[in-house]
């Protein structure tokens, strides 16, 4: 779910928990269940996260920092990958 979804007035402000709820369920996500949240570094994430483990008081929420960052300097997992597009299609 991206990020800015969580906040209203153009950012401004966090939304209500009956509004972030309501959003959560809608994007499939069910807001009381242990939750992940990642992104390239964590600082994006980092707004859905408070979201859920402050505002709606999900405890096992979790922020993973790591995520794009981590992976990229590993010299085991690959960075790109190239597919072949017909020029039909």
């Amino acid at each position: 779910m991206p990020y800015d979804w969580s906040t209203a007035a153009c950012g401004g402000r966090m939304r209500s928990a009956g509004a972030l709820r309501q959003l959560f369920r809608a994007r499939g996500i069910d807001p009381d269940t242990d939750q992940v949240h990642f992104c390239h570094s964590g600082n994006r994430a980092a707004l859905t996260w408070l979201a859920l483990y402050a505002v709606l008081g999900n405890q096992d929420a979790k922020l993973y920092d790591g995520s794009m960052m981590e992976w990229a300097q590993r010299q085991d997992l690959p960075i790109a990958a190239e597919i072949e597009l017909c020029d039909a299609c």
